[in-house]
């Protein structure tokens, strides 16, 4: 194994490495094969192994990296993000975009990013942070904040807060609208719409003491529709919201 480098390994011994799925039944080189699946299965002795064969996990914008993510391997992953040849401060938005179901695997590497970076992946952080947002990643979408405050929260028609409120994501509201850009009045209030008609009264809440949203759109349809569909609490919470304001 001295000879071998990840340069020099073919893409279904990577799959095997790091994706851990079998390989085809015509695969080549299969003892060479096996014993890399064994390596990788195990996860015995990966620092020594590593060194010996000059392993650069850089390749391919991190591909090992970035599939040991995606198939949920924290040990490997671990492994990986100590190795020389993984800079966190400069890894590319592709594996930020890999560990989009691991907050704080995502915060993390934020905390770590190099500032420079920042000023010019401002459109591409924007769209992670949607779907930060649809996930409910109050972490990752903190550090962000703090990061990169430049970050366009308002992209697409104030996706973000729609989707947060929509998902019933009370902390990512109440983030947002903390951070006053987002408009909770946008397409006619739809953030108080869609969190009333499925229920999340807690946003529904949030949204309520904000002020800004218009509980009595199209004719009452927040308190209706939270009502229509079962959600009794939320609509009576609608209800005696908009009677202590006429008192």
């Amino acid at each position: 194994m001295s000879d071998t480098t990840i340069h020099s390994l073919p893409p279904d011994m990577l799959v095997v490495i790091f994706n851990m799925t079998p390989l085809s039944s015509n695969a080549q080189d299969g003892r060479k094969i096996q014993n890399w699946q064994n390596i990788a299965l195990t996860c015995k002795r990966w620092n020594e192994i590593i060194m010996q064969n000059g392993f650069d996990f850089s390749v391919d914008e991190y591909l090992p990296l970035r599939l040991a993510i995606r198939n949920g391997r924290g040990d490997v992953v671990e492994m990986m993000m100590d190795h020389p040849s993984v800079d966190p401060s400069r890894l590319p938005l592709s594996v930020l975009a890999a560990m989009s179901e691991d907050d704080h695997m995502s915060a993390e590497i934020l905390k770590q990013r190099d500032p420079l970076l920042f000023s010019i992946e401002a459109q591409m952080f924007s769209g992670l942070f949607v779907g930060w947002a649809r996930k409910g990643h109050e972490e990752s979408i903190k550090v962000l904040l703090e990061r990169m405050p430049s970050v366009d929260v308002t992209i697409d028609q104030h996706l973000a807060l729609r989707i947060a409120a929509e998902c019933g994501h009370t902390s990512i509201v109440k983030i947002l609208l903390k951070d006053g850009r987002c408009d909770p009045t946008i397409y006619d209030s739809f953030p108080l719409r869609s969190a009333a008609e499925r229920g999340h009264r807690e946003v529904v809440e949030v949204l309520l003491q904000d002020g800004r949203a218009d509980r009595n759109v199209f004719d009452n349809y927040p308190e209706r529709f939270a009502r229509s569909n079962g959600h009794v609490d939320v609509a009576d919470l609608i209800r005696d919201f908009r009677a202590t304001l006429q008192v």
